[in-house]
């Protein structure tokens, strides 16, 4: 698995390498979602028909923050923005860690098994931005499944402006596959770590609640 840096003094959705990535983990990930072994449908694109599975940006109501509240519009407290991947970082908030130290900053929002991606959602997942003016993070570490997460140190994107870090091959993440990232921190605050890709789901149902 390999990665890179991005800037995004320029958008992020015209960057070369981000295009490339985002187009073939979607060819994978349709592909799969459409074979019998997980939903057996046709893809109907971003307005699906009925039977059909589709596709939409990577919404934060499918995560959770540490605490286990969903990052939805009932996520308390609202100060810290609702329907938003927008959270306060400090050594009580949202769980008791200490700062300097490690954190996790999100993980899967299934409702009914908490750390695992939503029953009906799939993720083709390809980086992450750091939308947020404070960039208190330095390492990242991503794991999914069973898999163990390995650490990258993105103290190199500190010299950015909106920066992002985009993996070329990019992460399938299906449905109740445990999900969770976490971060170094070296300071509290206000911090937006957005996961960027395509996500999938199975019923227009899932996407259409306000």
């Amino acid at each position: 698995m390999s990665y890179v840096f991005v800037e995004g003094y320029r958008p992020i959705y015209t960057d070369e390498k981000f295009l490339k990535a985002a187009f073939n983990i979607e060819a994978n990930m349709i592909a799969k979602l459409s074979s019998p072994e997980y939903w057996g449908r046709v893809h109907g694109g971003l307005d699906p028909a009925r039977g059909q599975f589709g596709h939409t940006t990577i919404l934060h109501e499918w995560f959770a923050d540490a605490a286990g509240d969903i990052l939805d519009s009932a996520h308390l407290p609202t100060t810290w923005g609702t329907n938003s991947f927008r959270q306060l970082f400090t050594a009580t908030s949202p769980t008791a860690a200490a700062i300097p130290g490690w954190k996790t900053i999100f993980q899967g929002g299934n409702p009914s098994e908490l750390g695992n991606t939503p029953d009906k959602v799939a993720l083709g997942l390809i980086g992450f931005a750091i939308t947020s003016k404070v960039q208190p993070i330095t390492k990242l570490k991503l794991q999914i499944g069973t898999q163990k997460g390995i650490v990258i140190d993105i103290e190199p994107m500190l010299a950015f402006e909106n920066p992002a870090l985009i993996f070329e091959d990019g992460w399938e993440v299906f449905p109740q596959d445990p999900i969770e990232l976490r971060g170094f921190f070296e300071a509290s605050g206000y911090v937006r770590v957005v996961p960027l890709g395509l996500g999938f789901y199975k019923e227009k149902s899932v996407v259409i609640r306000e």
